[in-house]
């Protein structure tokens, strides 16, 4: 009967402390120690929790890389530098990239190849439009453009004044044709030496 009696009571005080968490605290290591463990360690993991993370920089948990607390209600990781505090993303991760999803830049990038070759292979059409201007410049080498029934180089809205230069050396291969192509019923055509050889009308 003194059994029974005590594995009742053995129950209802696990019942009772399940309920209201852990009654029964265990302290390791003190204030000014780091425990280190050399095997796993399986267990229910609660963070320490600060008010904000300024309250966290009061503490020696600053100084590690990696370091994991709650405050502010959110969960935060020390960064590699042991610098700062890295907000923990919740939800799902977001699968949205510029591969498959629009978007819109929120201020000046800068994409810096290190020297590495960047290709875009099985394009339909590749569109630049540029609210001022656009530049494309090379270094040492040579600019190329092909297409494989012609390159053109024009201003939307001709300006007799205001015509498509070219700088030092501009190779042609076959014939070009004059610009002015955009004001006059008739075109003249000139070869790669730049004789006439003839017009378009």
């Amino acid at each position: 009967m003194k059994k029974l009696l005590l594995f009742v009571l053995a129950f209802v005080m696990f019942k009772v402390g399940y309920s209201q968490g852990y009654p029964i605290q265990q302290f390791i290591g003190a204030d000014s120690a780091i425990v280190t463990s050399k095997g796993a360690m399986q267990s229910r993991f609660v963070n320490v929790v600060f008010a904000d993370t300024t309250a966290a920089n009061s503490q020696r948990i600053k100084q590690y890389p990696g370091a994991m607390i709650y405050a502010s209600g959110k969960m935060w990781v020390r960064n590699t530098t042991a610098t700062g505090w890295t907000e923990l993303a919740y939800g799902p991760i977001s699968t949205s990239n510029i591969y498959n999803s629009d978007g819109t830049l929120t201020g000046d990038r800068t994409l810096s190849g290190n020297n590495f070759e960047l290709a875009f292979n099985n394009i339909s059409i590749f569109d630049l439009n540029a609210n001022n201007s656009a530049s494309i410049s090379q270094g040492n080498q040579y600019l190329q453009l092909m297409g494989d029934t012609g390159v053109f180089a024009r201003r939307v809205t001709y300006n007799t004044n205001l015509g498509s230069s070219f700088t030092k050396h501009s190779l042609v291969d076959k014939n070009y044709v004059d610009s002015s192509i955009l004001s006059v019923p008739s075109t003249n055509i000139y070869n790669s030496d730049g004789a006439l050889t003839g017009t378009v009308s």
